[in-house]
C-alpha cells in the first residue's frame, strides 16, 4: 500500500516536474521582470500559514506548534517586513488589485503518510503576494522514521524561509 502512495506522489511531481524545474530556476534569478515585479509592490505580509495533512497530526505534528514556529522564522528571516493577519483585509484585497499585490504570503503545507516505522513526507512553501501567491515554489518529498519527522519538518521550514528570503530581498534590490 504505502509503495503505491509513494509511487503515485513521485508521478505526481514527475508530472509537475518540468514545471517545478524550471520554476526553481526562475527562483535564483535576481533581474525581476514579469510576474516578479510583484515582489517589489509588497509592503506587509497578510498571511503567513501552515497547514498539516495527512498522518501529520496522528503522529505528532501539531499544526498549531509548527505554524508558531513558522512564523518565528518569518520574524527572522523577513526583519523590517510586518507580518498582520486581518480576515477582512484579505477578504477586500481579494476584490481591490492595489490592496492585493501590497500584501504577501507564506503558504507551507506539511504533508504526512504512515504512522509505523516509515513516514512519507511532502513539505512545500509557496511565497509570493495575494495577487499570485506563487511567485516562489519550494517543495521536498522523501521518507524517514516517525521520531525523525518533526526535525526535519523544522529544520526544512528554516531552510524553505531562509531562501525564500533571500529571493525576495535580492529581487527588491535590498540584498
Amino acid at each position: 500500500m504505502y509503495r503505491f502512495i509513494i509511487c503515485f506522489l513521485l508521478a505526481q511531481i514527475l508530472i509537475q516536474g518540468s514545471t517545478a524545474l524550471s520554476d526553481e530556476k526562475k527562483s535564483d534569478r535576481v533581474t525581476v521582470s514579469g510576474r516578479w515585479q510583484l515582489i517589489k509592490t509588497i509592503e506587509k505580509f497578510a498571511i503567513v500559514h501552515l497547514e498539516t495533512v495527512g498522518s501529520a497530526e496522528g503522529i505528532g505534528l501539531r499544526q498549531d506548534e509548527f505554524q508558531d514556529y513558522l512564523r518565528l522564522r518569518f520574524k527572522n528571516s523577513f526583519a523590517g517586513m510586518d507580518f498582520k493577519p486581518d480576515d477582512a483585509l484579505i477578504d477586500e484585497a481579494m476584490f481591490n488589485f492595489e490592496k492585493a499585490r501590497k500584501n504577501g504570503t507564506i503558504l507551507v503545507s506539511v504533508w504526512t503518510i504512515g504512522g509505523g516505522n516509515q513516514v512519507t513526507y511532502h513539505i512545500k512553501l509557496n511565497g509570493g503576494s495575494l495577487v499570485d501567491r506563487q511567485l516562489y515554489n519550494k517543495e521536498v518529498l522523501g521518507y524517514d522514521s516517525k521520531k525523525n519527522i518533526p526535525y526535519i519538518v523544522r529544520n526544512t521550514i528554516s531552510d524553505f524561509i531562509d531562501e525564500f528570503a533571500i529571493f525576495f530581498f535580492k529581487n527588491r534590490d535590498e540584498l
